[in-house]
């Protein structure tokens, strides 16, 4: 297991987003992974779930509108919210304010979420078809048709 600091990590653009890993797949012998997730205004992520792996988001900053299962609220600076395996949700930036949320992922799966940010870079968000198969080879299921939170 990798002892380097993963905060000099460099951000991976992604769908209007970007991600920083804290903790990569590697360095926790593939059990999780820790990433932050600069969500801007206007973006975020839709609604998907992950059969396998949990997921807790921690709200480093700003506000998020959240739909976890049948639930839609507002999580804020501070707030924590799991997301269970199998629960599909999604999340958006809420407001004028950038949001920071800090993702911590349980991997069951051999999905990687680096990884998936990393081949996702290049796309846009009307590329539906082929980010469908990049989440899918992380285990990832996207709900169609696309619904952001």
């Amino acid at each position: 297991m990798s002892t380097h600091l993963a905060r000099t990590a460099e951000p991976i653009d992604y769908m209007g987003m970007q991600a920083v890993f804290r903790v990569t797949k590697e360095m926790s012998g593939g059990t999780y992974q820790a990433f932050e997730n600069i969500t801007p205004p206007g973006t975020g992520v839709p609604l998907h779930t992950h059969p396998t792996d949990d997921e807790t988001l921690f709200v480093e900053q700003g506000r998020l509108t959240c739909v976890l299962g049948a639930r839609r609220f507002v999580a804020e600076t501070g707030d924590c919210v799991r997301l269970p395996a199998g629960t599909p949700h999604a999340w958006s930036a809420l407001g004028d304010e950038t949001a920071v949320v800090l993702v911590v992922a349980r991997l069951q799966s051999d999905g990687d979420f680096e990884r998936m940010f990393r081949a996702l870079s290049p796309l846009t968000p009307e590329d539906f078809e082929a980010a469908t198969g990049i989440c899918e080879a992380n285990a990832i299921e996207l709900t169609w048709p696309l619904v952001m939170a």
